[in-house]
């Protein structure tokens, strides 16, 4: 029979408020909430599609501008799985930086959860991006 499928209506409202939550963390300086959402944001951008990565796109990179390590390295290691949702154009558009950035951070787990999300990063790239990630550390 299989587990149970849920179907949830995706409201504007439920969109706006989840994609509040990295603000909040800076008025609440939780920033358990800012992990969440950068732990969630893969599957909530899976479900909702690729179509819906205009209304996300703003949430995504308030997440990548919080300096928190567990939330770079979710994001580090998410952001091949974000890529196959938003595809080649996007991904060399909006997410080539973001995942050099990770390359060169400064912290071992950053850069170990960037390299785990290479495989599927890399089959968004083209040649010229591919490259482009191949100078990293030259």
């Amino acid at each position: 029979m299989g587990p149970p499928v849920f179907h949830v209506e995706v409201t504007e409202a439920l969109l706006q408020l989840y994609c509040f939550v990295p603000d909040a963390m800076e008025e609440t300086e939780d920033f358990q909430l800012s992990y969440a959402c950068a732990f969630t944001f893969p599957a909530v951008l899976t479900a909702l599609g690729a179509a819906q990565w205009p209304r996300l796109q703003g949430c995504f990179h308030r997440l990548t501008e919080v300096r928190i390590n567990t939330v770079k390295q979710t994001l580090a290691a998410s952001v091949g799985v974000v890529a196959g949702v938003v595809g080649a154009e996007e991904t060399e558009k909006e997410l080539l930086s973001l995942l050099l950035g990770y390359l060169n951070d400064d912290t071992a787990e950053v850069v170990i959860a960037a390299l785990k999300s290479l495989p599927s990063f890399m089959r968004e790239m083209g040649e010229a991006g591919q490259t482009e990630i191949g100078k990293v550390g030259v």
